[in-house]
């Protein structure tokens, strides 16, 4: 059973909740899949392997895509783009919550805030394809890549894909990840405890994830078991994130 919805997790500034163990998020069957802050459906494609409690991602083509809503860009060249029904609520401030257990290695790269080393090597469990506003040369959309040797925190814009993050660990085991963003600062957590902290954010990120486990463009999704997310637009306490934690690990950990 899920507990999305009891009464420790924080509520306030959650935009997207995803709990594969609720059968309010899936029923165990079919295309379709519920976010359960508002409702809306998204589309479970490929076929990945659900076990109760989560997807098994293959890293090949294995994805979750969001409800997603056109966003016309008038100031960089006024086309009409994807972008997740929450976009642009998470802006410069905001966190990410996710539990996975990955299967495969990915590539360590040096942190830094220019060039584009997040283009090979590495497996998103969150990519984010261009948008609107990250198509400018002061935006960026943050792309996180996960694998058993590694976390690593990207910025994506064109010719732009810098290692923001990265932290070396053995991640073999089911997690529980937050990532905090507030300005050029980002605060890794895993299962509440603050491991990794950076300050080389040189851009506006806005996060405009759609789909869970297939990557960035043509870069590599993740070879993982994926078991919920919540986003929120906000950055969260250390408090908050502890709370999250602990509302959850009794599940998995």
């Amino acid at each position: 059973m899920g507990v999305t919805y009891n009464n420790r997790i924080v509520t306030d500034g959650l935009v997207l909740c995803c709990d594969l163990a609720s059968k309010r998020t899936y029923s165990g069957s079919g295309t379709e899949w519920f976010e359960l802050t508002t409702g809306g459906s998204g589309i479970v494609a490929n076929s990945p392997t659900y076990n109760n409690d989560h997807f098994s991602f293959d890293g090949t083509d294995d994805y979750m895509l969001t409800q997603i809503k056109s966003v016309t860009d008038t100031g960089y060249d006024g086309s009409t783009r994807d972008a997740p029904y929450y976009y642009p609520k998470m802006r410069s401030q905001f966190t990410v919550d996710f539990v996975c257990r990955p299967y495969d290695t990915i590539t360590i790269k040096s942190e830094g805030n220019s060039g584009y080393p997040g283009t090979n090597g590495q497996k998103y469990i969150f990519g984010t394809p261009f948008n609107a506003e990250n198509l400018s040369s002061s935006n960026a959309a943050p792309c996180i890549s996960i694998g058993t040797n590694a976390i690593q925190i990207f910025g994506h814009g064109p010719s732009y894909m810098p290692c923001y993050l990265s932290y070396q660990a053995s991640l073999a085991t089911i997690n529980y990840y937050s990532i905090r963003f507030s300005g050029s600062a980002i605060n890794l957590f895993i299962n509440s405890v603050n491991v990794r902290n950076t300050t080389q954010v040189n851009r506006t990120l806005t996060c405009g994830f759609f789909n869970f486990g297939q990557g960035v463009g043509s870069y590599d999704g993740v070879n993982a078991d994926f078991y919920l997310t919540r986003l929120y637009d906000r950055s969260l306490s250390d408090e908050e994130i502890r709370r999250n934690y602990l509302s959850t690990k009794e599940r998995y950990l």
